[in-house]
C-alpha cells in the first residue's frame, strides 16, 4: 500500500517538470521563463522545512505528534488539494488565459509541503520496519515505486486533450483517493508498525 501511494504521488509530483512548467509558460500572467518557475518548488523547500520540524518538535514534547503513516495520509491530502487548487485556476483562466502568478506559487508551496510529509518519512518508514533480511529488497522496491511513478508522468500526453482544469482536477483527485486509501488502512498499519 506504500509503495501504491508512491506511485501516484510521483506520477502527480513530477508534473512540475512538465505540464506544470506549460502552465507556467502559457497560462501565467509573468514575464519569466519554465526555468524560473521551476526554482519555486525547492524554494518551498527551502522555507518549509525547517517551520516543519519545528512543528512536530512541538507536538513530540506534548506527546502529539502524529505517526509517519498519518503524516504520510496528510502528505497525500495536500498533494491532492495543491492540485485542486491548479483546476481553479484553469477555471479562473477559462483553461486558456493566463492567470496570477499566486494560483501556482500557492499551489507549488502546498504540493512541496505534501512532499515534505510523504517522500522522507516514507523512505524512512521502509527503512525501520523492513525485516533486516528483507531490507535491501524493500528499499529497492520503493525506488522501484518511484520508477513507477516516473513512467506514470506519461499522463501529461493528455494536456492538450483534456481541458487543463479537468488534467489538474484528475490528478488532484487520484491523490485524494490514494489519500482515502492509505487513512482507510491506519490502524492496520500502525498495528503492524508500532512506534512509527
Amino acid at each position: 500500500m506504500i509503495f501504491a501511494a508512491v506511485v501516484v504521488f510521483w506520477m502527480v509530483f513530477h508534473q512540475n517538470q512538465t505540464t506544470l512548467t506549460y502552465w507556467a509558460n502559457n497560462n501565467t500572467a509573468w514575464s519569466v521563463s519554465g526555468i524560473i518557475s521551476n526554482a519555486i518548488n525547492p524554494g518551498w523547500v527551502l522555507l518549509l522545512t525547517l517551520p516543519l520540524l519545528w512543528v512536530w518538535r512541538k507536538l513530540a514534547q506534548r506527546g502529539r505528534e502524529p505517526s509517519t503513516p498519518t503524516k504520510m495520509v496528510i502528505g497525500m491530502f495536500l498533494t491532492g488539494l495543491s492540485f485542486f487548487i491548479m483546476h481553479f485556476a484553469g477555471k479562473a483562466g477559462g483553461d486558456v488565459g493566463r492567470v496570477s502568478p499566486w494560483w501556482l506559487i500557492s499551489a507549488y508551496g502546498v504540493l512541496t509541503l505534501g512532499e515534505l510529509m510523504l517522500s522522507p518519512m516514507g523512505l524512512s518508514l521502509v527503512s525501520k520496519v523492513a525485516p533486516q533480511r528483507w531490507r535491501g529488497l524493500l528499499m529497492g522496491g520503493w525506488f522501484g515505486a518511484i520508477a513507477v511513478g516516473n513512467k506514470l508522468t506519461a499522463v501529461g500526453v493528455y494536456w492538450n486533450v483534456w481541458r487543463h482544469s479537468t488534467f489538474f482536477a484528475i490528478l488532484g483527485g487520484a491523490a485524494i483517493v490514494m489519500a482515502f486509501a492509505l487513512w482507510a488502512l491506519l490502524k492496520p498499519l500502525k498495528r503492524a508498525m508500532p512506534g512509527i
